[in-house]
């Protein structure tokens, strides 16, 4: 199999390698691949350049794992609209399979209730509704695309959380406090290499979540415990109660996760982080 990873980034060279460990070929497209390890193939370009785009190869997976270039609408547009659009629009046939990352931010619940992928989307922010905007303009273009709506990611390189509580610039919110969703990124790697390798994918739009939705505090308590120190109370009041996502779906379609929940998946950043 041949796979094009478009924005080979945090989660997508993950993917590549996971991908390429499996004996499938890997291309990455970044404006600058020099950086991509040696098992991903770099494909240099600019989603911003169509020129850029031309001559693409065919592929039978393309994943779209393009980070926000810039934090504003624009980048938003480009990552998950414009973008897919033209690499699409480029490929010389169309592939098997599309994957999107998308966001649980489509959801924009706030009173503590369950989300499933039954839950009608209600963005609350042009961000949000330019992502949703980007999953359906790609389900158009291709029969065949699998969407993970994925929760915050974390995971090496991402250990805000895990430092901030240490150092106390991170701590307890007002109670109760709301409910948070996450990732570890090597699941996020895992889920699409999962649904790139399935022969049909049952449901097109899949919450990519771990197991645990869990109160913010909670994080916070354990891993001040974890870390030996007191809890700071510098947790900034969030609106609402959050949402908890449920996994149910992605764990029906054959996935196993590798960290269940937050407690498995930091417990490995602490150990590296003591090391």
């Amino acid at each position: 199999m041949e796979v094009l990873i478009v924005g080979c980034g945090y989660v997508g060279t993950a993917l590549g390698l996971e991908l390429a460990r499996a004996g499938h070929r890997v291309l990455g497209l970044r404006r600058d691949p020099s950086s991509l390890p040696p098992e991903i193939e770099g494909l240099a370009a600019d989603l911003s350049d169509v020129a850029s785009l031309r001559s693409l190869p065919a592929f039978d997976v393309v994943a779209f794992t393009t980070a926000p270039p810039t934090p504003d609408e624009a980048g938003y547009r480009l990552a998950y609209l414009d973008g897919p659009r033209r690499v699409l629009g480029a490929l010389p046939r169309r592939p098997r399979r599309v994957l999107l990352t998308s966001s649980t931010s489509v959801h924009g619940e706030v009173d503590g209730s369950w989300v499933t992928e039954a839950t009608p989307p209600s963005p609350t922010t042009e961000k949000a509704r330019l992502v949703l905007e980007g999953e359906a303009a790609l389900a158009a273009a291709h029969a065949d695309t699998a969407i993970v709506r994925f929760g915050g990611i974390y995971g090496p390189g991402r250990e805000r959380l895990l430092r901030g509580v240490r150092a106390g610039t991170l701590g307890l919110a007002p109670e109760p406090s709301p409910f948070t969703n996450r990732i570890h990124r090597d699941d996020c790697a895992g889920v699409l290499a999962h649904l790139a390798q399935l022969e049909t994918v049952e449901l097109p739009v899949l919450l990519g979540v771990d197991s645990e939705p869990a109160a913010w505090n909670d994080v916070v308590r354990w891993l001040a415990a974890e870390w030996d120190v007191e809890c700071a109370t510098t947790g900034a009041r969030r609106e609402g109660l959050g949402k908890r996502c449920s996994n149910r779906a992605l764990l029906e379609s054959g996935y196993r996760l590798r960290y269940p929940g937050f407690r498995e998946g930091y417990s490995e950043l602490l150990r590296a982080a003591r090391g």
